[in-house]
């Protein structure tokens, strides 16, 4: 058996000794190549976390400025609202001030002048909000 095992060495040519070197030179280029593996797969996975994590602070920032501009739009077609009702209030204003001046003037009947006057109230009764009407 021991002649065996010594014929075996001999044709082989390697020794327990030689064996273990060539193991032991074998294993540190394995295991760096093992660790630049992991290393290159943890890094992907950072990348595309921080990718996800730039995609949603991208989309938060989209559907902030939405919003914003919306609510800019919604404020300027208010206001424009209110510029046309205090434009018409004012118009209104005129008007009857201009109808109570040219009828005191003139011989018109109380009932015409009191028919006109309800008929321009009513008009701009239901053109303004209830705030000016109760200015009205």
């Amino acid at each position: 058996m021991d002649r065996s095992i010594r014929a075996f060495r001999r044709i082989s040519g390697l020794r327990l000794a030689d064996l273990l070197k060539f193991i032991s030179s074998l294993l540190l280029p394995l295991s760096f190549g093992v660790f630049t593996i992991i290393i290159t797969f943890q890094q992907q996975s950072a990348a595309k976390q921080q990718r996800d994590e730039d995609r949603n602070a991208s989309q938060l920032q989209r559907d902030e400025d939405r919003n914003a501009s919306q609510l800019q739009r919604q404020q300027e077609r208010d206001l424009d609202e209110q510029r046309y009702r205090n434009k018409i209030f004012d118009v209104y204003i005129k008007e009857m001030g201009q109808l109570l001046k040219e009828n005191h003037r003139a011989m018109i009947s109380k009932e015409f002048m009191a028919t006109l006057s309800r008929v321009n109230t009513l008009n701009i009764f239901r053109q303004l909000d209830g705030q000016r009407n109760i200015r009205i």
